[in-house]
């Protein structure tokens, strides 16, 4: 499964990017099903794969990761790991020299050229009768990630996503951008 963050602004502008409601809530019902299904099965225990399935569901939805651009004390707060063992970083928003969207295609070595801009004319054409080419089914998808570029030359990224949710990214760089003061290199 892949859930990208949920970006909201606050009343007093601060930015908040967390994992959505909706992905800790289907992690707990993974979990409550494979609880269930060990009940009723009588007595029956779910075997070693079945408690690593429910110990697993279970420890992902309690897991957080959260960003958080406060506008009122100019700092970034990220908080990740577990619900009762998160850890804390922050950084001011002085800190922050740009902030960038950066193409990628997951699976590839970086290269000369740049992948993420090309199209697919690498990828051999679909065989006739027989549909796409297993090289075409399996090609590496188009990403983009939404990096804080900060003085000390560390990079922080704070989101990947999928490049159909381009827009989508843009907008929230331009929002963090433009909330910490700095500008949004593309």
């Amino acid at each position: 499964m892949d859930f990208g963050l949920k970006f909201r602004t606050r009343r007093n502008g601060t930015i908040v990017a967390s994992i959505p409601l909706a992905a800790r809530a289907a992690t707990l019902i993974v979990a409550v099903l494979l609880a269930a299904s060990a009940f009723a099965r009588d007595g029956e225990s779910l075997g070693a794969g079945g408690t690593v399935a429910l110990v697993l569901a279970l420890l992902a939805s309690m897991y957080e990761e959260r960003w958080t651009f406060d506008a009122a004390t100019r700092t970034i707060r990220f908080r990740f790991g577990l619900l009762f063992l998160a850890k804390v970083r922050s950084w001011p928003f002085a800190s922050v020299e740009s902030v960038s969207l950066e193409a990628f295609r997951k699976g590839r070595a970086a290269t000369g050229d740049d992948p993420a801009e090309g199209g697919d004319e690498n990828l051999p054409p679909p065989h006739a009768g027989f549909g796409p080419s297993l090289k075409r089914v399996f090609a590496s998808r188009r990403y983009l990630r939404l990096v804080l570029c900060l003085s000390d030359a560390e990079n922080l990224v704070v989101e990947n996503a999928a490049a159909s949710r381009a827009h989508n990214l843009r907008r929230d760089a331009l929002d963090i951008a433009g909330l910490v003061g700095v500008s949004l290199n593309e």
